[in-house]
């Protein structure tokens, strides 16, 4: 084998690697998912809804709490158009005993609707009602009729359409099923792990499902290789936490066809217990599901092919079977521990291999899981002390026994230092070691400011740490004081985070207390803002006279028509003169609607199209008292 060849294998190798499904659909998935839909059929927003979660109820195995209610409905909504007939059977037909009659213009619609000049898509539904409602197809006719519509628009939906619709009729199933390959190759991969189209979880289950049910019906496997099924598995499972109904429903069809079609099976491989092990908790269990997290159809054999600590690759366990649990069939436990892998993260590889041949299997070789082994600490050579900053004569240091503290109170000036050493030991290896976390904290306690520190390892892993006071006494808002020395260690691979008072010290300053420096991102006095005090109102004499002077005109018109007399007999009982009449009253009651609540330019609209009322009667009555005067003359 050359190296171009070596290299290709091994690249195959690693892409395998972890394409094995590591979730499933749990109880609690399944229980929210019936929720969804049940919701949906309650609330009955819209016909398309309803359509959605009556099949999504059926396929998890459930009933419609209102089926009858559901039922009426999707009779009220019955209408000409071929999509909402199809909604209307596919949803009544998946309620128990929801029966259709529809009228025959209804049916005769339908079968108009698959016509030669039919879409992919008038197609697909058409034909779907009409099965729906248990009328016969003629396929000759209908596969005629697809293949000419793909021509025009063979777009991934179409596909999916085209294989779900072949997958109802009889007879050649040649010319879709090669085009399940075209279907495919259009998929995206994203991280090496999924397959997906960019229509999201709706076009990949119809994609998917109607491959698989084109190829039941043909009794030939589908061009889908083992890969791109697991990946398409993939894509779907982790979408599980979709939120919309019609996105659910096609989440659990595809699934299901996973778990049920004859060609492939995936196998999910995924933890049944924490990913932590430790000495309290050293048994590791994996659970080997379906899709569905339904135990596989065959017994399983389960083996940790390696596992492979990531710090330093050493493999720490190799070919070492799990033992099948007593309690679930699909769960299988392995003692890690008992192989004394040490403190890590490890890789495991694992394969489940099947009592009986099974060929539709996939996933179930070389499936990886992340494990963690936890160890406990412990503090050796814990040494607390201050020392002079220019080093001019020996540390005076005070040995701390872990979790005690220490008795006497230290001080420190400014021209001294504390130190602190000490030395962490796994409990398992009894070697010094390292952790990701060690801090020193102290705490002013009065004030409850604190001075957070980092302590570092030397090579020999010991820990060490010095703390300049004149260093601290320069900083803003650091006061002098009794401040309490605490230790905090802790490591993602060390169950027994420590967090530990030690002592305590007292810092001296040669200003002794300073204040508190003013906080520039404290909170800024609320800004209260005073508006402008309203004018004084005027008297009531005054506002009374004014309305007077206000009416004087209208009080000077009434006197004057009294005085001179008005002639209302000679004013004519017509439609115009009502009209006119009402127009004046309109117009006057807009200015008083002007001067409590309406604007300028809603006023001058209403104001256009009564004024042209009121000019146009006006000007008719005006024309018929003319004429009479003419008459009497």
């Amino acid at each position: 084998m050359n190296g171009i060849q070596l290299c290709l294998v091994l690249g195959l190798v690693v892409c395998s690697l972890g394409l094995t499904p590591n979730t499933f659909l749990n109880s609690d998935d399944f229980k929210r998912l019936e929720e969804l839909f049940q919701g949906h059929l309650t609330a009955k927003k819209d016909l398309q809804s309803v359509h959605y979660a009556a099949l999504g109820v059926k396929v998890i195995g459930k009933v419609a709490s209102n089926a009858q209610d559901v039922c009426k409905y999707l009779k009220s909504q019955v209408t000409q158009e071929p999509t909402d007939l199809y909604y209307v059977a596919k949803a009544a037909a998946a309620l128990p005993g929801c029966k259709l009659t529809m009228p025959a213009d209804v049916v005769q619609n339908l079968q108009k609707s698959a016509s030669d000049k039919a879409t992919v898509s008038e197609l697909y539904h058409s034909t779907g009602a009409l099965l729906a409602l248990g009328n016969t197809i003629n396929s000759k006719t209908i596969s005629q009729t697809l293949q000419v519509a793909l021509k025009k628009d063979d777009s991934v939906l179409n596909l999916g359409y085209a294989f779900h619709l072949a997958a109802e009729l009889d007879g050649d199933l040649t010319p879709f099923l090669d085009r399940v390959e075209d279907a495919v190759v259009q998929a995206d991969e994203v991280d090496h792990k999924y397959l997906q189209y960019e229509g999201g979880v709706g076009i990949t289950s119809t994609v998917v499902t109607g491959a698989y049910r084109l190829a039941e019906k043909a009794n030939k496997r589908p061009a889908i290789t083992d890969e791109q099924a697991v990946k398409f598995a993939n894509y779907l499972v982790n979408r599980k936490a979709i939120q919309s109904v019609k996105g659910a429903y096609h989440l659990v069809n595809g699934l299901t066809m996973f778990c049920t079609n004859k060609f492939h099976l995936p196998a999910v491989v995924s933890l049944a217990s924490s990913a932590a092990l430790s000495s309290a908790k050293p048994k590791l269990t994996v659970q080997v599901t379906d899709l569905l997290g339904r135990p596989l159809p065959h017994d399983i054999t389960l083996l940790a092919e390696s596992a492979t600590r990531q710090e330093d690759d050493a493999v720490v366990v190799s070919k070492s079977p799990f033992t099948p649990s007593k309690s679930d069939k699909s769960q299988f436990e392995l003692d890690m521990l008992a192989s004394t892998p040490g403190r890590g993260f490890y890789r495991l590889v694992v394969s489940a291999k099947p009592s009986k041949p099974d060929a539709r299997l996939i996933g179930n070789t070389g499936a990886e899981l992340r494990v963690k082994v936890l160890t406990q600490m412990s503090l050796e050579n814990v040494e607390l002390g201050v020392t002079d900053s220019d080093q001019t004569s020996a540390p005076r240091m005070n040995t701390v026994v872990q979790h005690s503290k220490l008795a006497t109170v230290l001080e420190a000036d400014v021209h001294q230092k504390l130190v602190l050493k000490f030395t962490i030991l796994d409990k398992q290896t009894k070697k010094p070691m390292r952790c990701h976390q060690a801090f020193v904290r102290l705490e002013h306690q009065k004030t409850g400011r604190e001075l957070i520190f980092v302590a570092e390892p030397d090579n020999s892993l010991v820990y060490k740490l010095d703390v300049s006071v004149d260093a601290q006494a320069k900083k803003p808002g650091v006061r002098a004081g009794k401040y309490a020395v605490q230790l905090m260690i802790g490591d993602p691979v060390v169950d027994n985070a420590l967090a530990w008072t030690l002592a305590d010290v007292v810092l001296q300053f040669p200003d002794g207390d300073k204040a508190d420096p003013v906080d520039i991102y404290a909170p800024k006095p609320e800004i209260k803002h005073t508006f402008r005090e309203p004018e004084p109102r005027p008297a009531a004499v005054i506002s009374s006279v004014f309305t007077g002077l206000v009416l004087a005109p209208l009080l000077v018109m009434l006197i004057l028509w009294a005085r001179v007399g008005i002639n209302v007999r000679q004013f004519p009982i017509s439609l115009s003169a009502i009209g006119f009449l009402a127009g004046i009253g309109a117009i006057f009651a807009l200015y008083v609607g002007f001067w409590l609540q309406l604007n300028m330019f809603t006023t001058v609209k209403y104001l256009f199209g009564i004024g042209v009322v009121t000019f146009l009667c006006g000007h008719d009555t005006l024309a018929r008292l003319a004429a009479k005067r003419k008459q009497k003359v």
